[in-house]
């Protein structure tokens, strides 16, 4: 049987490190019998469970991604493979074999990226996405309007994309207990970064006009130290920075609600993991974000003010409203898990 390598370099506890890790062990145990290779850093491979299965290898890659040596990295790393799975846009771009790779968004190919991205990270990314478009013998897209962007963007055939959707631990987030309190006041939460897309700018104003009104603060969760310099209320808006597992899963479940006012997402997590922690959502009506939340969120127009400052004053006062988001939430998440996620990506491998 021939070998399937994986580009595992990025697992960890953010973004399509989350991804690798939720889908990982149980995508490879699906593969048994075939050999697979996972490649990334030694440490890390090695304290995974899945490294013991008999048909597992891991093997050192720790090129830094989007770094001068990660080409020659991953050609080392792909050689004597007869296919390879890329999580992300780096792929190998001088490999010969079979190519899957996951394509989470094309955000770097916008306009709006060029205010937020460095200009060599951008010219590479761009032949990046050419690689993909012109190598990959399947794209693995996490949403239908992620595939659309891919085909519009990238000119890819729909027949070379498979939509898998993300998923979620809905029995890890909903067992969280709502004590000890996270935060002294009630608060509504953002979950992200800082870059333009995340329309965090707009959100900090829009609360900023009701927050007389209202005895919420909003907290700040992620890479958001950007933020700082517009925050027209430090005392009440609050970063809370990147924080652990189990906080993250107590400020989900305590929160009054969280808001997702991106302007582009390819997926999008936090509602999801909102809805597990029966937390309401207040969502932009953009991009992937109707896909995933559905009938589950109230939605604002992310580009209006005064639109996302009065669904902050709804969601915070309409305790109805709260509880019939939370109903529907509940029944939205069940149908995004990580075993169909798993089960699909073990098919298109």
């Amino acid at each position: 049987m021939t070998t399937l390598g994986i580009d595992a370099r990025m697992l960890g506890p953010s973004g399509i490190g989350r991804y690798l890790g939720a889908l990982l062990p149980r995508v490879l145990p699906a593969l048994a019998p075939r050999p697979v290779t996972v490649f990334g850093h030694l440490e890390t491979l090695r304290k995974q469970p899945w490294a013991e299965l008999p048909h597992v290898t891991v093997k050192k890659c720790q090129a830094p991604v989007y770094g001068p040596t990660e080409q020659a990295a991953l050609a080392l790393a792909a050689a004597g493979t007869a296919s390879f799975w890329s999580p992300h846009v780096n792929v190998p771009v001088f490999y010969r074999g079979r190519l899957v790779v996951t394509v989470h968004d094309t955000y770097h190919l916008l306009p709006e990226a060029r205010r937020a991205v460095r200009l060599d990270k951008r010219l590479y990314l761009k032949q990046l996405y050419r690689a993909v478009a012109r190598k990959a013998d399947r794209i693995l897209c996490v949403s239908e309007f992620g595939a659309k962007e891919v085909k519009r963007r990238l000119g890819v055939t729909r027949d070379r994309i498979t939509v898998i959707p993300n998923g979620v631990d809905a029995e890890t987030f909903g067992v969280v207990a709502a004590t000890p309190p996270v935060h002294e006041r009630p608060y509504l939460l953002f979950v992200g970064n800082d870059k333009p897309h995340k329309n965090l700018r707009r959100l900090m104003l829009a609360f900023d006009r009701v927050a007389n009104d209202l005895e919420h603060d909003l907290l700040l969760v992620g890479r958001c130290a950007g933020a700082d310099a517009d925050n027209p209320r430090p005392d009440r808006i609050r970063r809370q920075g990147a924080v652990d597992d189990d906080t993250l899963r107590r400020l989900y479940a305590q929160a009054t609600a969280l808001v997702m006012p991106s302007l582009y997402e390819g997926f999008g997590l936090p509602p999801l993991e909102a809805m597990a922690s029966d937390t309401a959502v207040v969502a932009a009506r953009a991009a992937s974000l109707p896909e995933v939340c559905g009938d589950a969120a109230l939605y604002i127009d992310p580009y209006r003010i005064d639109d996302m400052a009065g669904a902050i004053t709804t969601i915070c006062r309409d305790a109805e409203l709260r509880q019939r988001l939370v109903t529907a939430g509940r029944d939205r998440v069940a149908t995004f898990t990580w075993l169909r996620a798993a089960e699909a990506t073990a098919d298109a491998l």
